[in-house]
């Protein structure tokens, strides 16, 4: 294991920003982007913003994107006045770097679910791992960029909080599943069982995982959650970011193996 929690350090932009405007305001904005999205930096849809004072299209993507991150009620391109409370201080746990990467994948719409004969049901795209057969899955195809449930949070905190232990089992096709010891053999400990552990005592980051059904998914605060599924109203083969953590947390209660884990930094 090898994290760390970093402040921001810079400066905050002092007023509402908007695309098309110019400046040395837009400038730290740019700079802080590049700082808490670090994770993002690491997936195929953002790339890392050229310091140059124009607030373009890129910029109001990474606004959009770090807005989702942080519950924005409105996820717009406009960074302003809540924008600054939330950005003042800004710390990257290992947590919120995971649940950047995990969020930024979300609204990548090229990524989806995806597991048996065509896709390694523990593959991962970023480690070149995910297609089980050339005969079925040629490179490129569609296949390519899909993640079953587990392994998609693993490489959340592999590739996004960047575990080095996670990362090398992530590249080795053996992701953490759905019992609580794989878990706990990268550093994750047991808050309990979803049936003993309230809702409102969960943490930004927290992985429940379970057996029965079969499924593991990460909670991203204030009602959020983030999954890779073949099931839910969101689609069929679908990876996303979505309220109603609650309601969807309370069924998994019901169950004798559902587990909270939560990652120990």
């Amino acid at each position: 294991m090898s994290t760390s929690i970093k402040e921001y350090g810079g400066k905050i932009p002092e007023k509402i920003l908007r695309y098309g405007d110019k400046g040395d305001e837009v400038k730290k904005l740019q700079r802080f982007l590049n700082f808490a999205l670090e994770a993002a930096f690491r997936t195929c849809k953002y790339d890392k913003l050229k310091v140059d004072g124009i607030y373009g299209g890129k910029v109001a993507g990474a606004v959009r994107l770090w807005k989702d991150i942080n519950h924005f009620r409105r996820i717009d391109g406009v960074f302003g006045t809540r924008c600054k409370k939330v950005a003042k201080g800004y710390k990257m746990h290992p947590r919120v770097k995971a649940i950047t990467w995990a969020v930024a994948i979300s609204r990548d719409n090229d990524f989806s679910y995806g597991t048996g004969a065509r896709a390694h049901h523990n593959g991962c795209y970023f480690c070149g791992t995910n297609l089980t057969s050339p005969k079925f899955a040629p490179k490129g195809s569609r296949w390519e960029k899909t993640y079953c449930c587990n392994p998609f949070i693993h490489a959340a905190y592999a590739h996004g909080a960047q575990d080095e232990d996670m990362l090398k089992a992530c590249k080795a096709k053996q992701a953490a599943d759905r019992h609580p010891q794989s878990w706990m053999k990268f550093g994750f400990v047991k808050v309990g069982k979803a049936k003993d552990v309230p809702f409102n005592n969960l943490k930004r980051g927290d992985v429940i995982i379970a057996t029965t059904p079969n499924h593991v998914w990460m909670y991203t605060g204030r009602d959020q959650f983030v999954e890779a599924t073949s099931q839910g109203g969101f689609g069929a083969d679908s990876i996303h970011h979505a309220k109603g953590c609650r309601k969807k947390y309370n069924r998994y209660r019901k169950e004798n193996s559902a587990y909270v884990m939560r990652y120990r930094i």
